[in-house]
């Protein structure tokens, strides 16, 4: 494969990881639903040392190094997602 035919396909799996983002975001909405009822924390630090875990066990030898790279980011987005969320949603609700 040529340098063109290879970004090509990165470009494939660019948008199949954007629309898995979406979903996992629009999971996040539902996670950040349920934390403001109950009064969870956004931040769950063992929950994210299990998740690179598994991705690390996934992903092999080779990739699991720069696992924590990529889930970083996934959590940070979340999070902050989660945050901005509930912050608009005690507004709404306090006028």
């Amino acid at each position: 494969m040529d340098l063109n035919e290879l970004r090509l396909e990165l470009d494939e799996i660019d948008a199949e990881l954007a629309d898995l983002f979406i979903r996992r975001m629009a999971l996040s909405a539902q996670i950040a639903e349920y934390k403001l009822t109950t009064g969870t924390p956004v931040q769950d630090s063992t929950r994210e040392r299990k998740v690179v875990r598994r991705f690390e066990d996934r992903t092999g030898e080779l990739f699991a190094p720069y696992v924590p790279y990529f889930c970083r980011g996934l959590f940070d987005a979340s999070k902050a997602f989660q945050r901005d969320y509930m912050k608009e949603k005690m507004e709404d609700e306090n006028g």
